[in-house]
């Protein structure tokens, strides 16, 4: 299962840099393969190999890369592990009112929350130009927690339609 995210800040698809091994951020507008995260469900009550609210997961990069919480949080996020660990879990929150449990689909708005409790965020300076996505210092989710639109399953899709999915496959991970 792979998974795209809009950060809700600018409207724009993050990306991970050169495919992974380096920063995310906020700043495409159709997604593709440096778009696509795969998805490692790394806790759940559930057990069906679908995503819920409240879900702890992993995203691994189109290059091979696990996305970190660089120091845990409080720093940038980053498809730079080679494992899924600690640094690598975040929990799938949906932002919109479902139930805790219920299933995750396309065009939900969830945030992202760091496995030491820190809201991932999509940040913009002042001139509107994307800043890498971190993991914020403090606790508070709707003070630091971005929101982002998030789409299921593969293919190259215009923003901001997330109705329709080609016939592209993204390459296969290491």
């Amino acid at each position: 299962m792979f998974l795209f995210f809009e950060a809700q800040s600018n409207d724009q698809i993050v990306t991970a840099v050169n495919g992974g091994g380096g920063d995310l951020i906020a700043k495409v507008d159709l997604a593709k393969g440096f778009e696509s995260f795969a998805v490692t469900i790394m806790s759940s009550n559930f057990g069906d190999g679908l995503l819920h609210n409240g879900d702890f997961i992993a995203l691994r990069s189109n290059n091979g890369p696990y996305v970190s919480a660089r120091n845990g949080g409080g720093a940038e996020l980053a498809a730079v592990a080679t494992q899924a660990q600690g640094w690598e879990t975040f929990k799938l929150k949906c932002e919109d009112g479902t139930a805790s449990g219920a299933q995750i689909k396309s065009k939900l708005v969830v945030a992202l929350q760091a496995k030491n409790g820190q809201w991932v965020s999509a940040p913009v300076d002042p001139s509107g130009t994307p800043q890498r996505l971190v993991a914020l210092n403090g606790t508070s989710e709707s003070a630091t927690a971005a929101h982002f639109v998030v789409s299921i399953g593969g293919g190259n899709v215009a923003r901001p339609s997330y109705d329709t999915w080609d016939a592209w496959t993204p390459p296969a991970l290491p």
